[in-house]
């Protein structure tokens, strides 16, 4: 919330929904029902990378935010020189796949 702050100030009041791992969505971004209109700000860290049908998900957040919502969302990047994995391991993602998961298992 305090990168979206920095950005456009939300009011303590603002409605927000978190998307990801044990926000209690209770199944796919792609077919939740969610509320037409209802949230200021929707989060989504390192999510939209998992979803397959990441357009339906998008059009269903964009159907959820209230007008003048944000949706917050950041992805991981294989090829930036920091992987959010492996912060203190540069070019990580430009690894060839086996290496990357010998990576994993002395991690």
């Amino acid at each position: 919330m305090r990168k979206v702050q920095r950005v456009r100030p939300m009011s303590p009041t603002a409605v927000v929904l978190e998307l990801g791992v044990g926000t209690g969505l209770g199944g796919s971004v792609e077919s939740a029902d969610l509320a037409e209109s209802s949230y200021d700000l929707v989060l989504a860290e390192s999510v939209l990378e998992h979803v397959p049908a990441y357009r339906r998900a998008l059009e269903n957040i964009y159907r959820s935010l209230k007008s003048g919502g944000v949706l917050y969302f950041s992805s991981s990047n294989k090829w930036s020189l920091v992987f959010g994995d492996f912060t203190s391991l540069p070019f990580y993602g430009w690894l060839p796949q086996r290496l990357r998961l010998l990576v994993r298992r002395l991690a």
